[in-house]
């Protein structure tokens, strides 16, 4: 079984893929295809909140009550057995994992690695997909999702990163400490790490091989029309 690994990213289109599998699961399944629910039914977000490191507290897991390590722990074992069961019982030959926060998020190795030693029972032969877009637009539509969840930081943040070598560590140097009672997450306030194509292609292929990793363009005309 091959499993793909759609890790958004977050604007571009995830989510109406995410609707069309859903809609077409069923048809899927007849062809040899699992779109599961055990992650959710659309977005697979108990996925990603199960995989990320204890510490790393975002808005999703803080609204969805999985704050503390014991949460996130059962979270975790629960989808493993939820999912292979479902893996069981459909046999298929492609698995299709997808969820929009895994590439803007996951920033971190022991984070990949907690998703691989989550998958690795399923298939030793897992590809990575990500759809980018310019970054310019990528950001731009970045920062109004970033501002709807509470940003108080100017957009002049990321332009003065334009300067730095490494794009990829002085955006993270950016982020706040974790304190979610007081609304301060990395997601909110800090710089989108991310849009360092090559780093974040270097980021998941050190845990997933090189070779399993490949970029899609973001076509809004064709994902939507």
């Amino acid at each position: 079984m091959r499993i793909y690994l759609h890790i958004g990213l977050e604007q571009t289109g995830a989510d109406r893929l995410q609707q069309i599998m859903a809609d077409k699961r069923d048809q899927l399944r007849g062809k040899g295809v699992l779109f599961p629910r055990a992650p959710g039914n659309k977005n697979h977000t108990r996925l990603y909140m199960a995989v990320s490191d204890p510490d790393h507290v975002d808005p999703l897991r803080y609204n969805r009550g999985f704050i503390t390590a014991e949460k996130q722990c059962r979270l975790y074992q629960a989808l493993e057995q939820d999912l292979s069961r479902e893996v069981a019982q459909a046999q298929p030959d492609i698995l299709i994992l997808s969820a929009a926060q895994l590439g803007s998020k996951l920033h971190r190795p022991s984070e990949l690695m907690r998703l691989k030693a989550l998958l690795d029972p399923l298939s030793d032969d897992i590809r990575v997909v990500a759809h980018i877009d310019t970054p310019a637009r990528a950001l731009a539509r970045h920062y109004g999702a970033q501002i709807l969840e509470g940003r108080d930081r100017p957009l002049s943040q990321e332009l003065e990163l334009t300067q730095s070598k490494n794009w990829w560590q002085a955006a993270l140097a950016t982020c706040p400490k974790i304190d979610p009672q007081a609304g301060q997450f990395e997601e909110t306030q800090g710089a989108p790490f991310w849009l360092d194509y090559a780093a974040l292609q270097a980021h998941w292929e050190a845990m997933f091989g090189v070779g399993n990793f490949s970029f899609r363009p973001y076509d809004e005309a064709a994902v939507y029309g």
